[in-house]
């Protein structure tokens, strides 16, 4: 797990079993999370893998949008699901970024909202998906946070 924050060593593994992943600051390391301004789509935080998936460290992703990381046609499908305040719209969504002259990396994304007003897009690898599908078995499910 890629870690977000500090965590002191002294865990209690019984606690462990009962604590939900998005609790701990953590994420799985075959994703990718952006905390985002509804607003304007900009990226004010994100886990500190994005180099792995696109090339980009985490200090310069902060303050893109998601204009500028995927494309523009499938952004412009998620405004209208956003301004029609309907995530069903956009949930299980595909997304493409270029990452190297011509070449893409796809996800799998799936977006909510947190209880501090953020929109929340979490990613994976679609190359994982197909592997493990349990996103695929997950993805009609709706979050609870």
């Amino acid at each position: 797990m890629i870690s977000n924050s500090h965590i002191t060593q002294d865990i209690n593994l019984k606690r462990l079993e009962e604590l939900q992943i998005h609790l701990w600051g953590k994420i799985q390391p075959h994703g990718v999370l952006f905390v985002l301004d509804e607003s304007n789509l900009k990226i004010v935080q994100t886990s500190s893998n994005t180099k792995q998936f696109f090339g980009i460290i985490p200090q310069e992703i902060v303050n893109l949008t998601l204009d500028d990381i995927f494309d523009s046609f499938q952004i412009e499908q998620l405004k209208i699901g956003l301004e029609n305040n309907n995530l069903d719209f956009i949930n299980p969504t595909k997304l493409w970024a270029r990452v190297d002259g011509d070449n893409y990396v796809i996800f799998d994304g799936v977006f909510h909202r947190n209880g501090e007003g953020f929109l929340i897009l979490e990613l994976e690898s679609s190359y994982f998906s197909r592997k493990y599908p349990l996103f695929k078995f997950l993805s009609p499910s709706e979050s609870i946070y």
